[in-house]
């Protein structure tokens, strides 16, 4: 598999901002062909291979990707097994190659030296001649080499335009080995020829918030220092704008929601009122290619929801290659798409080969899946993002969830809440305390009406579960033990992943705010589509309102 890996040239936490800074020097990114059944030392090679610097890096390193989005983000380290990076987890964690790992030195720092053209880390690069220095050039350095190869000849400056004249001069002062720079034709701020797209995502008409970020140039003349003050000035009110937009987020907890009795309109109230404290902020995005296998859909699904550090309120953008859905319906059709995968389980392979079913059960009984390997890979809290961000976007609920569960994640404890039989998964566990929960619920009922097998069975369970042994005076009291750890008992790291994944939409606030609020996970029967349902979302035109009915 071809995989796209970029060499840093020391231990950080962003991706970097300059790449082309990283290749003059031998660093920056590449292509290499690594097996899906290589070990760490295969992959050692084949990077050292690609990159002849790591050859001498006695520090040691690690791989990381980076978070969705544009701009200055953050590189998490990739998971490791026992015996370090495999093929496999590369496969996985790339996206079978779509995503850029980086190689992340630890203890050292490799040299940014501008090298030789001639240099070793060139060899495998097409080279061209540049037509005014003769030189074989590296294809990928070609277009930068021209811009400071041509430095001599005389430069077309408009004299009435005193900021681009400086900016000029400033350009011509500079070292070979200071990466070239252009306007950004809507605010007209200098910066990095490969940085320039990356701004112009978040320009806009708008000041940018990573302006401050831009490469400087060194040795600048004198005037030419009042720019970068304007822009770090423009930062500056960026920044107070951000504070401004935190400021309304937290105006959403004003109380007025709070003190709706209709749940359904304190919730809407709540939901509408964090999306317009986010209007303003640059729209999370999405692609999903519907021409993919279901395995890749599915991947790119949950690489999306398992990005850590993203603010799910904000305007939310889908776009589904191959489909003819657009605007809204794209968003509203990718939604429903996460909510189906999300009930009825995902197809991927995770680690135990058999898919990733996130809820089991009966209908309107469904609780977490006991799965280490799916909590290990923090596949619940992704759950409760799906789940929460879906609440904010107007998609679809997830039905059918247990109101034992629900209880719990709306703030209240196993203890207190109320299980029913059919929330045990597991059949014999089920069969086994049935009869005992008979005869808990009779007025009647006593031990008596036990078979010497069912009491057997329960004495068992009672025992493996670290219980007394059942009695006539302990029966209500072991069938509410037993009914805890049956349901709750492996399920509660499961349960504080999807708490998590809801707070970070910020659904948590108002579950916990609003129990009542349970309702938005409905049931079944309730969700079933039917004609009074229907007539329900209709919005019928007033008398008064100068429109004529619409034909529905």
């Amino acid at each position: 598999m071809e995989l796209q890996v970029c060499l840093l040239e020391g231990n950080q936490e962003h991706v970097p901002k300059d790449e082309i800074v990283l290749l003059q020097a031998g660093l920056g990114r590449r292509t290499v062909n690594i097996s899906e059944n290589a070990d760490h030392e295969d992959i050692s090679r084949a990077l050292q291979e690609e990159y002849p610097k790591m050859r001498g890096l006695c520090g040691g390193w690690l791989l990381k990707k980076g978070a969705g989005g544009s701009g200055k983000r953050k590189i998490t380290s990739l998971p490791q097994g026992t015996q370090g990076y495999t093929g496999k987890i590369l496969k996985t964690s790339s996206n079978s190659g779509k995503y850029v790992l980086y190689i992340v030195p630890l203890q050292e720092s490799l040299d940014l030296k501008p090298l030789a053209h001639t240099a070793v880390e060139f060899h495998k690069m097409p080279k061209h001649p540049c037509m005014a220095c003769r030189s074989e050039i590296p294809l990928p350095l070609l277009p930068h080499h021209i811009k400071l190869c041509n430095k001599d000849e005389p430069d077309l400056i408009d004299d009435d335009d005193e900021d681009d004249a400086e900016d000029t001069a400033a350009a011509k002062d500079v070292n070979d080995d200071v990466i070239a720079m252009q306007s950004c034709p809507i605010c007209g701020q200098d910066f990095a020829v490969d940085y320039l797209s990356t701004h112009a995502a978040w320009c806009d008409e708008r000041p940018m918030p990573s302006c401050s970020t831009q490469p400087q140039l060194q040795d600048r003349p004198e005037g030419v220092q009042d720019r970068p003050e304007g822009v770090q000035d423009r930062a500056e009110g960026v920044q107070d704008r951000a504070e401004g937009v935190q400021d309304r987020a937290e105006g959403v907890d004003d109380g007025a929601w709070r003190n709706i009795a209709d749940v359904g309109m304190a919730a809407d109230q709540f939901r509408q009122a964090l999306l317009v404290s986010k209007e303003d902020e640059r729209n999370l995005k999405v692609k999903l290619d519907m021409a993919e296998d279901e395995e890749d859909r599915e991947g790119q699904i949950i690489n999306f929801y398992k990005t850590p550090n993203i603010d799910w309120a904000r305007p939310f953008q889908a776009k589904l290659q191959g489909d003819v859905a657009i605007g809204d319906g794209g968003a509203r059709h990718f939604l429903s798409l996460v909510i189906h995968k999300l009930k009825h389980g995902f197809a991927i392979d995770v680690g135990n080969s058999c898919g990733a079913m996130l809820f089991e059960g009966q209908s309107d009984h469904l609780i977490p899946s006991s799965s280490k390997i799916l909590m290990q890979n923090d596949m619940f809290i992704m759950a409760g993002r799906m789940i929460g961000h879906a609440f904010l976007h107007s998609g679809p609920r997830l039905t059918g969830l247990s109101p034992a569960v629900l209880h719990v994640l709306a703030g209240g404890t196993p203890q207190t809440a109320t299980i029913a039989l059919e929330d045990i998964n597991d059949i014999d566990v089920r069969e086994t305390i049935g009869p005992l929960y008979e005869v808990c619920e009779s007025n009647n009922g006593n031990l008596t009406t036990l078979s010497v097998e069912q009491r057997d069975s329960i004495k068992k369970l009672a025992v493996e579960m670290d219980y007394s042994i059942l009695k006539e005076t302990n029966r209500c009291w072991l069938l509410h033990n037993l009914l805890q750890d049956a349901v709750f008992g492996r399920i509660k790291e499961q349960l504080k992943q999807i708490k998590q994944g809801l707070k970070e939409t910020y659904v948590l606030d108002l579950l916990e705010a609003r129990p009542d609020a349970i309702t938005l996970s409905p049931s079944e029967a309730e969700a079933t589509c039917s004609p009074e349902v229907v007539l329900d979302f209709i919005q019928w035109p007033q008398e008064d309102d100068g429109q004529e009915p619409k034909k529905i």
